[in-house]
């Protein structure tokens, strides 16, 4: 099972109030040819969601959450400004 940590949430939050809070967006996790990426679209009904004070934040596919099983989601501090760490 994926765990999303409460610091990934409020970032993920964040994140979307900086793009204006986009009604039925939420980031989403996105396999790409050389791992994952992140990206804003919208919910799809198959989706796993995670929420952060009521609003769903972080969308996933069953195929991505397989592959990120008994992984974390957290938050890093950088000298570029905090950053979504899977580890």
């Amino acid at each position: 099972m994926l765990t999303v940590t409460e610091a990934a949430r409020e970032q993920m939050a964040a994140v979307l109030s900086k793009a204006h809070d986009a009604d039925g967006l939420a980031v989403r996790i996105i396999l790409t040819g050389e791992g994952f990426t992140l990206g804003l679209e919208a919910r799809r009904p198959e989706d796993e969601t995670f929420e952060h004070e009521g609003k769903i934040v972080l969308v996933a596919g069953k195929r991505v959450l397989q592959m990120l099983r008994d992984k974390t989601i957290d938050v890093s501090n950088t000298d570029h400004g905090p950053e979504l760490t899977v580890g």
